[in-house]
């Protein structure tokens, strides 16, 4: 057993703790996601539209100058532009500023800033800004920590099929934190976010298989999502693959 001495599932809230990162990492996410298609193609076309008053063409412009598309990076252009597509409603500009005020670029950095915009985006089904806001209520970030908050706002993004969020509000059910425990609520989520990639959510599907928690034990089952976790990768599942192998069980991984 060894380094695996510990509850299997303990530590298994793994985030992707987007308050706390750069904005470039986010802007990547979010083109990944389809939320954002920064447009540089006719720059003073797209500057005329945001002095006109366009929320998107401000917000595109603003990250355009956050990322350097078509422009040189300009933080404090990319947080001014930001803020009036913000103050519009927009709520992918208020999701971004809140970034910026976490991380004190091209703004003072300050946490109560960044939880308003976080909320103001995520009452708007901004589904990172809902993760966001789960995160910072379970993580104590900015707000006073509440797991039943962190529970309703982590749900509502997995409800809009985000798989971080279904594989957050898997564990949350694993472990009875902000919700009832249940076992068959967390193999639904896991599977949700398990199907459509996430190598976290696999491994996790997989150690509930293993452990019969929620479904019937099933070995088999538990292998086949620690192969697909563990070609991406994922180092837990690499290690639990090596267990079954060796022992054929992996059921105290």
């Amino acid at each position: 057993m060894g380094e695996h001495d510990t509850d299997p599932l303990v530590g298994l809230f793994v985030v992707m703790k987007i308050p706390f990162v750069a904005t470039v990492v986010v802007v990547c996410v979010l083109v990944g996601l389809g939320l954002l298609v920064p447009q540089s193609d006719d720059l003073d076309a797209l500057i005329g539209l945001a002095e006109s008053g366009d929320a998107d063409a401000q917000f595109n412009l603003g990250i355009n100058y956050e990322i350097g598309n078509g422009v040189s990076i300009d933080v404090e252009n990319a947080a001014s532009w930001l803020r009036r597509a913000a103050d519009q409603g927009h709520s992918g500009a208020q999701f971004s500023l809140a970034q910026k005020y976490f991380e004190g670029a091209g703004v003072d950095q300050d946490a109560v800033e960044a939880v308003k915009w976080t909320r103001r985006a995520a009452k708007q089904e901004h589904m990172l800004a809902q993760l966001s806001l789960g995160q910072l209520y379970f993580f104590g970030q900015g707000v006073q920590q509440d797991d039943s908050q962190a529970a309703k706002w982590i749900r509502k993004a997995a409800e809009q099929g985000y798989a971080r969020a279904e594989d957050n509000l898997g564990w949350l059910y694993s472990t009875g934190r902000g919700v009832s425990q249940d076992d068959n609520a967390a193999i639904q989520w896991y599977r949700r976010a398990a199907e459509k990639g996430l190598a976290t959510a696999q491994f996790s599907l997989g150690l509930m298989y293993a452990t019969g928690r929620g479904v019937g034990r099933d070995m088999g089952e538990a292998e086949h999502w620690y192969q697909l976790a563990a070609e991406q990768g994922y180092k837990e599942a690499k290690g639990a693959l090596l267990d079954l192998e060796n022992s054929g069980d992996v059921s105290e991984f």
